[in-house]
C-alpha cells in the first residue's frame, strides 16, 4: 500500500555536485556550491581529503576548486577532478542506518546513493 506522499517523493529529484576525495566518491547538494574552477598552481586552499581526514588520492593530480556557500564567508576547497553535476531521484538516496550514523567518524556524512555504478557518500560541508 502506498500513500500520496510516496508518489510525490518518487518524482522529486535532488541536484548534486559529485567529486572524488581520497579513494571515495562524494556528493553535496548543488545548492551548497557557489562556483567551481580549475585550481591554479599559485592557489593554496585546503583539500577535501584534509578536511575529512582521508588519505590523498595519488591517481589524479588534477585538482579543481569548489566554493562552498557559508553564512559568514564562502569557503574554497580543492577536490580531485572530474566534477559532475547530476540529478538523483529522491528514492535513490538512502539515509544512514541508525547504527552506522551513531558510529560514523566521517564529518558531515548524511546518506548514501549510487552514481555511475559507484557508492557515493552524500555529505554536507556546512559543518567544516
Amino acid at each position: 500500500m502506498t500513500n500520496g506522499n510516496d508518489k510525490h517523493t518518487s518524482n522529486m529529484m535532488l541536484d548534486l555536485v559529485v567529486f572524488r576525495g581520497g579513494q571515495h566518491t562524494f556528493a553535496v547538494e548543488a545548492t551548497q556550491i557557489a562556483a567551481s574552477a580549475q585550481l591554479s598552481p599559485e592557489q593554496t586552499v585546503p583539500a577535501i581529503e584534509t578536511l575529512l581526514s582521508l588519505s590523498a588520492n595519488s591517481d589524479n593530480n588534477q585538482r579543481l576548486v569548489i566554493v562552498v556557500k557559508k553564512a559568514q564567508q564562502n569557503r574554497v576547497i580543492s577536490v580531485a577532478a572530474p566534477l559532475d553535476l547530476c540529478s538523483i531521484p529522491a528514492s535513490a538516496i538512502h539515509p544512514l542506518p541508525a547504527l552506522l550514523a551513531a558510529r560514523c567518524t566521517l564529518p558531515g556524512l548524511r546518506a548514501l546513493t549510487i552514481f555511475k555504478q559507484q557508492l557515493t557518500l552524500l555529505i554536507t560541508l556546512d559543518s567544516k
